[in-house]
């Protein structure tokens, strides 16, 4: 079966676009795509193709994850289950193979070579600070957005039920609207 994958993730481009991608690709290669599947995370689709065997179209690398380890990861799991995968917008293709296996080991050696840059990076940073004088992290009693925000549910809802703008209450708490927005659904929520 050929099924081509929709990622409802918001840093992915509009479906719309994912599909119009996909559908050209098909239609240059002579292939029809049987069904659409849509998730916001890829490995939920092993749930709803659990026999495997399919070759799965994807618009672009992003549609397999957020960072180099989650796409490793993801490409293995598909190919696990003797699919073959297309990224269409980067041109790349993986079936079960040792060319493939290859490529998945050169992309774990990369994640693992970013995950060790970054600590060697931030340990050196931290190190220059501490050096320079600086103090690390917040001065005491100072609280982060998310503890201000947590605390000001009760103050935005009746904020809001006054008339307020979401933009004049973030920029009361010194936050930004969305904040506020996602406070307000939250409180909703777990005051329903």
């Amino acid at each position: 079966m050929i099924i081509g994958y929709l990622d409802k993730c918001p840093k992915n481009i509009e479906i719309k676009a994912q599909k119009a991608l996909l559908n050209a690709y098909a239609k240059e290669r002579g292939l029809k795509i049987e069904i659409f599947l849509s998730e916001e995370n890829i490995s939920n689709l092993e749930s709803l193709t659990p026999t495997g065997g399919h070759e799965l179209l994807v618009a672009n690398v992003v549609s397999l994850g957020d960072s180099l380890k989650s796409i490793t990861q993801n490409i293995s799991r598909l190919l696990e289950k003797n699919n073959k995968l297309y990224i269409v917008h980067e041109n790349l293709s993986f079936e079960p193979n040792k060319a493939s296996n290859e490529f998945i080991k050169g992309l774990e050696m990369a994640a693992d070579i970013r995950s060790s840059m970054n600590s060697i990076i931030t340990r050196n940073v931290l190190h220059e600070k501490r050096a320079s004088g600086q103090k690390l992290g917040r001065a005491f009693g100072v609280k982060n957005k998310k503890s201000i925000l947590n605390q000001s549910g009760e103050f935005i809802m009746r904020s809001l039920a006054q008339g307020r703008t979401k933009a004049d209450i973030a920029r009361e708490l010194n936050v930004s609207w969305r904040a506020v927005y996602n406070v307000q659904k939250q409180y909703e929520v777990s005051h329903a």
